[in-house]
């Protein structure tokens, strides 16, 4: 390992560490304002562990000689005979680990609805109330005492509401600002995973290899649409040190005792 390797894990900011990323924790505590939470049943412990899940299973989906096979010719026709089972080891294999492991982690992957029925009440008449029962895992609506509303989604039978005083909708709303809140976190907790997996690499490039196909992976296999533009940057960063390194060894070594200084 280089100057320039041990450089790279210096700098690592162990975001994916919740419970010290503070623009995380603002981002969370503030966006349990109340008005869905009061049944959360997940700590900051539980997203960790799913971020350590992942980052394990990936190790094993993608291992170092499946990488960069040539780097590991001393170890001669033992590795050449390695099958590539990464396509069996899929996003639905580890799910169903999940499972087995801890079922509610497995809610923070699915991020469904939740109970596949609410109400809304007429507030002119208490008594009064119209039911929509929906799919848990699309938000799409399977039948309303409203008829208009079979077949819309569940946020746009809100936003058909807004302006609808007479109704009160918050069971609606508060199914529709959780599954909001679940998406995002399910968006934040891959991202941070991946820079978990870069950084879990014995070397630079084995990470970044491995983060790229986790969130190529995780595009293709759940449908999202996770960005690599953050460990796209930490890398290239890496590369350019390096780059000063192998074109003047020695200017490098003096930089890098000075910024240890």
């Amino acid at each position: 390992m280089t100057y320039v390797d041990i450089n790279f894990y210096r700098k690592n900011k162990h975001k994916y560490q919740l419970d010290s990323n503070e623009e995380f924790l603002k981002w969370y505590l503030t966006s349990l304002d109340g008005s869905f939470n009061s049944d959360y049943k997940f700590s900051i412990r539980d997203y960790e562990e799913l971020i350590n899940l992942l980052t394990q299973w990936y190790q094993q989906r993608y291992t170092d000689y499946m990488l960069e096979p040539y780097d590991y010719n001393p170890m001669g026709e033992r590795l050449s005979h390695v099958k590539d089972i990464s396509k069996e080891l899929d996003i639905s294999q580890f799910l169903s680990r999940l499972v087995d492991r801890s079922y509610r982690l497995l809610w923070l992957l699915d991020c469904d609805y939740g109970w596949a029925g609410l109400r809304i009440y007429d507030k002119r008449e208490s008594w009064k109330s119209y039911s929509i029962n929906f799919e848990p895992s699309t938000g799409n609506i399977i039948f309303s005492d409203v008829p208009d509303f079979v077949g819309l989604s569940l946020e746009e039978a809100l936003q058909s509401l807004k302006n609808v005083t007479i109704l009160d909708c918050s069971e609606l709303e508060s199914v529709v600002k959780k599954h909001e809140f679940d998406v995002e976190l399910r968006h934040r907790l891959l991202q941070l995973t991946a820079v978990k997996i870069l950084y879990s690499g014995s070397k630079p490039s084995l990470g970044y290899k491995r983060a790229k196909k986790f969130i190529e992976d995780m595009n293709q296999e759940l449908g999202l649409s996770l960005s690599t533009d953050e460990i796209d940057e930490i890398y290239e960063e890496y590369q350019k040190e390096l780059e000063i390194f192998n074109s003047n060894p020695a200017r490098y070594y003096r930089q890098y005792v000075k910024r240890l200084r």
